[in-house]
């Protein structure tokens, strides 16, 4: 009878805990301030110059990533770069180019066990933390702050 009782006791504790929904936190800023706040803590890491390559462009690749599904709205995040490359072609993008060139780059370390130069991949970590910061000084354009004091208007 023991057993029984404990058994339905656990049970139905069990079955409350399912009925409480978690609360979801959803970060209001735009892409690029979350893409880039992540890849200033993987700057502080030293990866390169640990020689974790395998790390760094694996990080750098999911960052990458997880702006293009933020900001472009694609599910980038669990999409091969060939599947990136035909979404991204009916997106207006000036750096489309180098977002393939970075992905594919990142593919051949992760996957073909490439060993990059030091220099290409502190090229690459710059280029992604510039291509990060343009959205922020596009954000703030003379004509961009007059439209949103229309809006608030």
């Amino acid at each position: 009878i023991l057993v029984t009782l404990i058994f339905y006791i656990n049970r139905f504790i069990k079955s409350r805990k399912k009925g409480k929904a978690e609360p979801i936190i959803r970060d209001e800023r735009p892409a690029w301030q979350i893409v880039l706040e992540l890849l200033l803590k993987l700057k502080k890491e030293n990866l390169l110059e640990k020689a974790n390559f395998l790390e760094f462009y694996f990080r750098l690749s999911y960052l990458l990533r997880l702006f293009i599904e933020l900001h472009f709205n694609i599910h980038a995040v669990e999409m091969t770069t060939s599947e990136i490359r035909q979404n991204l072609a009916n997106i207006d993008s000036h750096d489309k180019s180098k977002i393939l060139k970075t992905l594919s780059y990142s593919d051949r370390v992760k996957f073909a066990k490439f060993i990059p130069g030091m220099q290409e991949s502190k090229e690459a970590l710059q280029w992604l933390e510039d291509y990060l910061l343009s959205f922020r000084e596009k954000e703030f354009k003379p004509e961009n702050k007059k439209a949103v004091e229309n809006d608030n208007a």
